[in-house]
C-alpha cells in the first residue's frame, strides 16, 4: 500500500505516538522523529491521494482483534454511536455546524457515525462514515449510513453472538429489520411513542408495568459518592 518513503515515515509516526504523552499534533510528533523526518513528511503521508483508508483501518482492527484474548461465551457487542470532532478551520470540506441533540450546544466540526466492537474491557473502532451537509448531493442520513456500516461489518470468527447497541436515534424499522436479517440481536433505546404490531404504543405498556418487574442498577459518576440510577 505504501509508495515512495511513506512506509518509513508511517513507522516513525507509530513510534512517536507510542512515546508521546501529550496532544498528538504533527508538530509535536515531528520533534521526536529523527532529523530526516520533518513535519512536512508527516503531512505528505496523511494527505496522499492514493490512500485507501478503509482497507487500512480494517487491517489494523483485524490485527488487534486477533491479538487480544477472546471472550469465553463468544458474545461481543457492536456499539454504534455518533460524535462531533471540533474543527477550527472554515475550509474543511466535510465540516459543518450542528449539534448531536436538542440539548447539546452548537459546534463546528466533523459529524461522524462510528462503529466499535466491544467485549470485556476492549472497545475497538472498526468502521465509520462522515455525515455530510444536507446541501451536498452525496448527503446520507445517519440511519442510512448505519445500515451501510452494518452491512459491511465482518464478525470475528470466534463471535457466536453479536449484540448491536445504539441509542434511540438509530431505532428505525429499517435498521431493526437489517439487524434481524444479519442474525444479530440488539439492545436499543426506543421512543415511548414506538408502536407494536398490534398498534399499541410502548408507553401504554411501560406506564402500567408493576415495579416488581424492574431491576435497579446504577453507574458511578466522576464526583465521589454520586451515581446515576436506572431501572431496567
Amino acid at each position: 500500500m505504501f509508495r515512495h518513503r511513506h512506509h518509513l515515515v508511517f513507522c516513525w509516526v507509530l513510534v512517536c505516538q507510542a512515546i508521546y504523552h501529550e496532544k498528538a499534533t504533527l508538530k509535536g510528533l515531528a520533534r521526536l522523529a529523527p532529523r530526516h523526518i520533518a513535519e512536512w513528511h508527516l503531512r505528505r503521508l496523511l494527505t496522499a491521494t492514493y490512500w485507501h483508508w478503509r482497507v487500512l483501518l480494517w487491517w489494523f482492527a483485524d490485527q488487534v482483534i486477533a491479538t487480544l484474548p477472546t471472550p469465553e461465551d463468544g458474545v461481543c457487542s457492536l456499539v454504534v454511536d455518533r460524535t462531533l470532532k471540533d474543527k477550527t478551520g472554515q475550509k474543511q470540506p466535510l465540516a459543518k455546524k450542528g449539534r448531536l441533540n436538542a440539548y447539546a450546544p452548537y459546534s463546528f466540526g466533523l459529524h461522524m457515525v462510528v462503529v466499535m466492537l466491544h467485549w470485556g474491557n476492549y472497545r475497538i473502532p472498526v468502521d465509520f462514515e462522515s455525515v455530510r451537509r444536507k446541501a451536498d448531493p452525496r448527503y446520507r442520513s445517519e440511519n442510512r449510513l448505519f445500515r451501510w456500516l452494518l452491512a459491511r461489518f465482518r464478525r470475528p470468527l470466534w463471535a457466536e453472538m453479536v449484540v448491536v447497541v445504539a441509542d434511540a436515534a438509530f431505532a428505525s424499522k429499517a435498521n431493526l429489520q437489517l439487524i434481524q436479517r444479519r442474525g444479530y440481536t440488539f439492545v436499543m433505546a426506543l421512543a415511548r411513542t414506538w408502536c407494536f404490531a398490534n398498534g399499541r404504543a410502548l408507553k401504554d405498556l411501560v406506564t402500567h408495568l408493576p415495579k416488581k418487574h424492574y431491576r435497579r442498577c446504577w453507574v458511578p459518576l466522576d464526583e465521589p459518592g454520586r451515581r446515576r440510577t436506572y431501572w431496567t
